[in-house]
């Protein structure tokens, strides 16, 4: 994450002096606060869409993506391309292999009861959403447009097996290896019973999505199909007709699984659970106590009493008693688990989620296997709903970059060099962008959107390359590390070439940031607390005193003044005075934070470990109590002239409120059209100052308003004022 100053730094003489009055301050009550990010794993980096600052999106362990379109308030997760939709051991007695199936035709197999897993090629990239095992050697799994693959080896190698339908397929049911049914969109419904060489199509008689199908472990002519609006079909002639109904509550049923010939499960939205003794004729919904949804759903075979359901929020639960009683296992993750298998011999279940959750002793304790690796940063187009995120791939030598295209809701993969894994990226427009090498030190290049990459930096200006600063389409930073010494490399040329700006015996740089409206001031820190400036772009660097040995992971320019960074043991610090010095503020947390942004001059976001998201709407600092506050409070609304005005190219508007509103203040041209939004969030009684900057919102790039006359409007739920501004360049 990149932002930016405006305020020269001040003379190294004056700058020693003012050190010799330092201070550094003890901790304060936090006036950062943490929100719900829906993962443990670890967020390494945050970024925001300055065409709207309300979407956000943050990346981390296991190939996690968070999104946010409410300022940060609540998150959720992204569709990740590297999810996984199901997971079926090939066993029937001692063998303990076992498949996971998901997005972009992925595939991973496990030789050792789920322990560790590694990538099967696969004969599709479309999404895969179930794999069924009718017997240890053969395997079927459907997926998108009608996809069928097969594998005759234990799920060792796959071939396809054709589209069998023009709509997506979401669940798959082998009685033997030749015999066998596929359910998906539109109520679509197809059989074999020739190993998938050729394939009938079935009426189901409902146009709804079917999402999983399921068959009597003895009598393959009876099945179970379930799918949205609560549709049950069940048929006892091997699908020449489909019959049923609905359950009492028309959710969308996820998955149906049979033990045997008279006892299933049902799972769905909603925390929905529905058992059946009686082969599917009747079926009693299970009181669970929670409403996340349920998307797997599995029996320990030698005790069918045991069942235990996964889905949203990490959920795991469990009843040993065929339903009299549920209870909520611990999971270690809050993410989603969308698929479970379990053993015949061994009675091992795990869930696939982003990541695996294995458990040895029949699902009453989880651990985490890990099946994804990191992504490390996180960049957002400017003007565009563009994101870019990369991170490791299985090893030190390969990598991953996921791109998006709508604010983050849907992501794939662009690009997997095989080479090198990246930790930074950054794109100046739709077309050019740069990535950074974790292992080799290298900048890659783009200049058509990401379609293909070159090598801009032979030979490598560092070892390990962190982050990018471009406060021009042409000139630009990047840091990171050198061995054992930090490292800053320039560029003049958009990346074409890159050049070593001189610094010795500094540590390892994790991070670099500007202010729009001075590119040529930028901030770099790092370990041990290391703190850069510089005025010139970069011809000097001028080091400053954090007041922390802590290693610092991120910076961020919030205002023309407002500088923040963050770092290890839940470190924040804070110059107000465009980086002369530094204060601490404090974090109410000790772990790790990673990365910080700033969507306006006190509205800011910073993550890190265990899926900790911190937020400010104070500029981290305490409110004051309400008895305190109230004495001062204003009596009514007021808008105030902006002040200097005219002005070139920020100024000052303060506004105060006497209750606790949700505020907005918006910036229009002459013609009423918006330009920008300076404020759109609650705030509490009391006065305000937002600074306007016409060079751009924070991580904009070059350009801004022209001169001329605008517009700015404060709105409350009771209060409407609007006042002009005039910018003459």
């Amino acid at each position: 994450m990149k932002k930016p100053i405006v305020q020269r730094v001040c003379s190294t003489s004056i700058f020693f002096v003012a050190l010799l009055f330092w201070v550094y301050p003890a901790h304060t009550q936090s006036g950062w606060v943490s929100r719900q990010s829906n993962t443990r794993n670890g967020l390494l980096a945050i970024d925001y869409y300055p065409s709207d600052p309300s979407e956000l999106v943050a990346v981390g362990g296991s190939y996690v993506i968070r999104r946010s379109t409410d300022r940060g308030m609540t998150w959720h997760e992204g569709i990740d391309p590297f999810y996984f939709f199901d997971i079926a051991f090939t066993d029937t007695g001692a063998s303990s292999a076992a498949v996971a199936v998901g997005a972009q035709g992925r595939i991973l197999r496990s030789i050792n009861n789920g322990a560790a897993w590694q990538t099967r090629s696969s004969p599709t990239i479309r999404t895969l959403h179930d794999v069924d095992f009718p017997t240890p050697a053969v395997g079927y799994a459907v997926g998108d447009l009608g996809t069928v693959i097969k594998s005759t080896d234990n799920g060792s190698t796959w071939t396809s097996g054709g589209v069998v339908s023009p709509f997506d397929l979401y669940g798959v049911s082998f009685a033997d290896a030749n015999t066998g049914t596929v359910v998906g969109a539109t109520g679509t419904i197809f059989r074999t019973t020739t190993g998938g060489a050729t394939w009938i199509a079935q009426n189901s008689g409902t146009p709804r999505k079917l999402n999983s199908v399921d068959h009597f472990p003895t009598d393959p002519d009876v099945l179970v199909a379930v799918g949205d609006s609560g549709l049950i079909l069940r048929t006892t002639n091997g699908g020449l007709t489909w019959v049923g109904g609905g359950t009492p509550d028309p959710s969308q049923l996820a998955r149906v699984v049979f033990y045997d010939n008279n006892r299933a499960a049902i799972v769905g939205e909603g925390g929905k659970i529905y058992l059946t003794t009686n082969g599917g004729t009747t079926w009693t919904t299970q009181a669970t106590g929670v409403t996340v949804h349920f998307f797997g759903v599995a029996y320990i075979p030698t005790e069918p009493g045991d069942i235990t359901a996964v889905g949203g929020d990490g959920i795991i639960l469990r009843t040993t008693n065929s339903g009299a009683t549920w209870l909520q296992q611990t999971s270690n993750t809050l993410n989603v688990l969308r698929g479970l298998g379990v053993t015949r011999a061994n009675r091992f279940v795990a869930g696939a989620g982003d990541a695996m959750r294995r458990s040895t002793n029949n699902g009453v304790s989880w651990s985490n296997v890990t099946s994804g690796y990191p992504l490390r940063d996180v960049c957002v187009v400017p003007g565009t709903q563009e994101a870019w995120a990369v991170g490791d791939g299985a090893t030190s030598l390969s990598s991953i970059l996921f791109h998006s295209t709508d604010g983050g809701a849907n992501w794939e993969t662009r690009f997997n060099s095989g080479v090198e894994s990246f930790s930074a990226v950054k794109f100046i427009n739709s077309q050019r962008g740069y990535l950074g090498s974790s292992s080799l030190g290298r900048v890659y290049r783009t200049t058509d959107g990401g379609a293909s990459w070159t090598n801009a930096s032979t030979s490598p200006p560092m070892v390990r390359v962190f982050d990018f600063a471009f406060g021009s389409p042409d000139s630009g930073h990047a840091v990171g590390s050198g061995g054992l010494n930090g490292k800053i490399s320039f560029t003049t040329n958009s990346g074409t070439n890159w050049s070593t700006q001189a610094q010795t015996g500094i540590p390892s740089l994790r991070a670099v940031d500007f202010y729009p409206s001075d590119p040529n001031i930028r901030a770099a820190v790092g370990d041990s607390g290391f703190i850069l400036q510089t005025t010139n772009l970069g011809q000097t660097w001028i080091p400053r005193i954090s007041g922390t040995t802590r290693d610092l992971e991120g910076v961020a320019y919030a205002s023309a003044s407002d500088i923040y960074a963050v770092g290890d043991l839940g470190t924040i610090i804070r110059s107000t005075d465009g980086g002369g010095m530094w204060s601490e503020q404090s974090s109410g947390t000790t772990s790790t934070l990673s990365d910080v942004a700033f969507i306006s001059s006190d509205t800011g976001f910073a993550v890190g470990n265990n899926g900790l998201i911190l937020a400010t709407t104070t500029g981290g600092v305490v409110a004051v109590s309400e008895d305190s506050r109230r004495a001062g409070i204003p009596k009514q609304t007021v808008l105030e002239q902006n002040y200097p005005n005219p002005f070139n190219p920020t100024t000052r508007i303060k506004y105060q409120i006497p209750n606790d509103n949700h505020v907005t203040l918006k910036v229009f041209d002459i013609l009423g059209r918006e330009v920008r939004t300076l404020v759109n969030e609650t705030r509490i009684a009391g006065e305000h100052e937002v600074t306007f900057d016409a060079n751009g919102l924070a991580r904009q790039t070059a350009g801004g308003l022209a001169s001329g006359v605008y517009f700015y409007r404060l709105q409350t739920s009771n209060f409407v004022d609007t006042k002009k501004l005039l910018l003459l360049r």
